[in-house]
């Protein structure tokens, strides 16, 4: 599945010639310059979405996961701003596949939560808040997935 994510979003996969793994640092709240240099440290590439100038506000892989070294992380950026936060209504994400439901979601200007983004499975089950909520745009919409 994350192959096929990383294909959607232009990431071509290549063949690792090493074994050797690192586990992937939590990002999440860091700028994207802090993200780097954590990824750096322990052998990972970041690789960012270009919507954002805020902070770290999601990861693919997870936090945790193990990978190979050498290996991108994707990171996702979300604005930071001072004025009052604008309400968006949570589009409805029943019977979506990971990337639909991701792509709906950021074009709502809303985060799919991280254990969502590491998750296998296929249509989306559940989904909170429910759809038609009003939420502070940046918020996370946490996804449940049916089982394969």
């Amino acid at each position: 599945m994350l192959e096929q994510c990383l294909k959607y979003y232009g990431y071509k996969p290549t063949q690792s010639t090493g074994t050797e793994t690192v586990e992937v640092p939590l990002l999440i709240g860091k700028t994207a310059q802090e993200a780097k240099s954590a990824l750096q440290a322990v052998g990972l590439v970041a690789e960012e979405d270009a919507s954002g100038t805020g902070a770290i506000s999601a990861q693919m892989p997870a936090a945790g996961t193990t990978v190979t070294k050498g290996s991108s992380v994707l990171v996702y950026s979300s604005e930071i701003t001072q004025e009052p936060a604008q309400k968006v209504e949570v589009p409805d994400l029943t019977g979506k596949s990971k990337l639909r439901a991701y792509d709906a979601l950021k074009e709502a200007g809303l985060i799919m939560d991280e254990n969502a983004l590491a998750a296998a499975g296929g249509a989306v089950e559940s989904q909170s808040p429910k759809a038609g909520t009003m939420v502070e745009a940046g918020s996370v919409v946490t996804v449940r997935f049916k089982s394969d």
